[in-house]
């Protein structure tokens, strides 16, 4: 799966969360919000998680 297939996946399941009035779908679409910014963004950049010998064998 590509990334924009996973942040087309993500959107459509942000829409059917925010049709939900709860606090629980609130903070689940918070979740999912930043992560597609996050995979959106991220581009090449070493995300601060993987250690440098990790990002070297990437």
């Amino acid at each position: 799966m590509s990334v924009l297939e996973v942040s087309n996946y993500l959107l459509g399941k942000m829409d059917y969360l925010s049709r939900i009035k709860s606090d629980n779908s609130n903070k689940i679409l918070k979740y999912i919000e930043s992560f597609v910014w996050m995979i959106n963004h991220a581009g090449n950049r070493r995300l601060s998680y993987v250690s440098d010998k990790d990002y070297e064998l990437m």
